[in-house]
């Protein structure tokens, strides 16, 4: 029996529509893969580092300005969050935290390259890198340190390699300035 040459038509249209749709969904998803793997993919140690050489006037503002806000807490592009029982609002008709100062934490956050800026006991960090979803999140920060923190370790992203969840690990920079990071 043989076949049609507009059964062998037929039959080639349809194939080439499959191998149009397939491309047409695959080719796309594979794109949207790689840009979330690389937009996902955490700054290098040397990548970190220099980006603290490079702005470190601007981080040690952000770290001058909260030794002189002991109630800030926390500043990023949202807000300020104080120490007490309310956050403090850059537009708040009280003018609990003034609207010039939040500019100019944001200025200085923009400059270093970073997301906020926070303190905790002896941490005053800037967050560079915040990604994740539904607890499995990677927080990187270049903090300034009072005290040496035990946790120290020759790369951050051999730490992130061989990470358990909750840890964090310091790698120093210079002095009292590290790069710190949690997963």
């Amino acid at each position: 029996m043989a076949v049609s040459d507009t059964q062998k038509k037929s039959t080639r249209q349809l194939l080439r529509a499959l191998c149009y749709t397939c491309l047409g969904l695959v080719l796309p998803a594979v794109c949207l893969i790689g840009f979330l793997t690389y937009i996902t993919r955490p700054p290098r140690d040397s990548e970190a580092i220099a980006t603290f050489h490079a702005h470190r006037r601007a981080f040690e503002r952000l770290r001058d300005m909260l030794h002189n806000d002991p109630e800030v807490i926390r500043v990023n592009y949202q807000g300020v969050s104080t120490a007490g029982p309310d956050n403090a609002e850059p537009d708040s008709s009280e003018g609990r935290f003034p609207r010039a100062r939040y500019k100019e934490y944001l200025s200085a956050l923009k400059k270093a390259g970073g997301e906020a800026v926070m303190q905790d006991d002896d941490r005053i960090g800037v967050l560079i890198r915040g990604s994740g979803f539904a607890g499995d999140t990677v927080h990187l920060e270049i903090c300034r340190r009072e005290t040496e923190p035990i946790n120290q370790v020759p790369s951050i992203e051999a730490f992130h390699k061989a990470h358990r969840p909750g840890e964090t690990a310091d790698r120093r920079i210079e002095g009292n300035w590290y790069h710190w990071a949690d997963w």
